[in-house]
């Protein structure tokens, strides 16, 4: 079931970075968290570059002693692809990622 951010949630009126303990690392910065399932994660990241690589994990047990990263994920920053899928990483079935160049 796909759980949303819900005014409750946020965190000094913003969309929090760590929701139902999962964070996400855009560039090694964490991005906000707008939902959350099994096997999808919305989040948004802040500007990137419109080209290189940008480096991915996502991280369960957020801010715990279990906190738990998978393997960095590098992708290719483009100027005109704002979603994307790809396959499992460690630790996680199916992901996807929502990226929103500005």
């Amino acid at each position: 079931m796909f759980q949303k951010v819900s005014g409750d949630d946020l965190v000094n009126g913003k969309v929090p970075t760590t929701f139902k303990n999962i964070c996400i690392e855009t560039g090694g910065v964490r991005a906000p968290v707008f939902g959350v399932s099994d096997t999808q994660i919305n989040f948004q990241t802040g500007p990137i570059p419109t080209s290189g690589a940008i480096s991915v994990r996502v991280i369960t047990g957020c801010g715990t002693a279990a906190e738990t990263a998978s393997a960095t994920l590098s992708i290719a920053a483009q100027t005109a692809t704002p979603e994307f899928s790809t396959s499992p990483i460690t630790a996680m079935e199916r992901i996807r990622w929502r990226l929103r160049i500005r």
